[in-house]
């Protein structure tokens, strides 16, 4: 099931209500595709503030702000992965990341 697309105006606390309010309603998301590495950082919070576990998830981000993949690391959840693309336009990150996604059965 495919949800969004959200603008949230590069505004971290409009990314986090946006991904409070998807998982409000469906707590099984398998991915986001995000354009701003250190929104989508705050916007995982909504995992926290609703009590659900960040694991199987696969996230897509171009920009590299260092606190989403500090965060990461720090979790070292297997099953919680992120694609970074730096190089390429927009049509080739979303192949790339598409292919990948269902490679791995998502």
């Amino acid at each position: 099931e495919y949800v969004g697309p959200a603008d949230t105006f590069w505004v971290n606390d409009v990314a986090l209500q946006t991904v409070h309010g998807w998982l409000s309603t469906d707590p099984d998301i398998a991915g986001y595709s995000y354009e701003y590495a250190d929104g989508l950082y705050t916007a995982l919070d909504a995992y926290e503030q609703l009590d659900i576990p960040l694991d199987d998830l696969v996230i897509t981000v171009r920009t590299d702000e260092q606190t989403l993949f500090c965060d990461w690391a720090e979790r070292d959840e297997p099953t919680y992965n992120i694609w970074y693309s730096a190089g390429g336009n927009f049509q080739s990150r979303v192949a790339v990341t598409a292919q990948m996604m269902n490679l791995a059965g998502a």
